[in-house]
């Protein structure tokens, strides 16, 4: 069976402050796998994520980044985020809203669709009994499943967790284990997961690359 590529990787090379962090690096990425990016703090694996997202432009004009069929060039940011779901390592940088409720209700806003024709988030993060809380006053795993909750009601193809177990439990790191493996399973959502977290990885992993020698390597 043919794989398709929805994320390319062609030839990239990019320098941090004098550093060089890939030299012509290459990576496909399909939405039918869940992929770990693992390696040593400071290897560049957010900066990798970032870069796939357009969060950082590289000035490379013989590398590439190819995105369900399009250059990155010719992608505004808004239009990434809408195919690439993006959780960041702390869920506080990406919720506004004072309650969960109101959180779930801006991106419907925002959309302008109803809930009944998304994936039905609440019930899928486990979200029935908070929805009249506090942000502010929700655990980390809440906090993170809020938010990759609100990521998929923007209807992503994609996604890229970046550390998403820090600060979780046993109970919240199995919840997201069920989830990510339900997404992939009923919706086609594939992932590319930075983390150090050997068991959530164990549990999760179709494939594991690493950043090295300044190239993305499958491990």
């Amino acid at each position: 069976m043919k794989i398709c590529k929805f994320i390319e990787i062609k030839n990239l090379s990019y320098s941090f402050r004098e550093n060089s962090i890939f030299l012509k690096a290459n990576l496909n990425l399909d939405k039918s796998s869940i992929t770990f990016l693992i390696g040593p703090n400071g290897s560049g694996k957010t900066t990798l994520s970032k870069i796939i997202l357009g969060i950082i432009n590289v000035e490379d004009k013989n590398g590439s980044i190819i995105i369900d069929g399009q250059s990155i060039k010719n992608i505004n940011l808004s239009d990434v985020g809408k195919k690439i779901g993006y959780l960041f390592q702390n869920p506080d940088k990406q919720l506004f809203n004072p309650t969960v409720k109101d959180e779930l209700n801006f991106y419907q806003e925002y959309r302008n669709l109803n809930i009944d024709n998304d994936i039905n988030v609440i019930n899928l993060f486990n979200l029935e009994k908070i929805m009249e809380n506090k942000v502010v006053n929700l655990s980390e795993g809440e906090k993170k499943r809020l938010a990759l909750a609100c990521i998929l009601q923007m209807h992503p193809q994609y996604l890229i967790l970046d550390e998403p177990t820090t600060g979780l439990d046993y109970k919240n790191k199995n919840i997201l284990i069920r989830i990510l493996k339900e997404l992939k399973a009923s919706y086609s959502i594939g992932s590319l997961i930075i983390s150090h977290d050997s068991d959530f990885i164990g549990n999760l992993s179709n494939r594991k690359i690493t950043i090295k020698d300044r190239k993305i390597q499958d491990v």
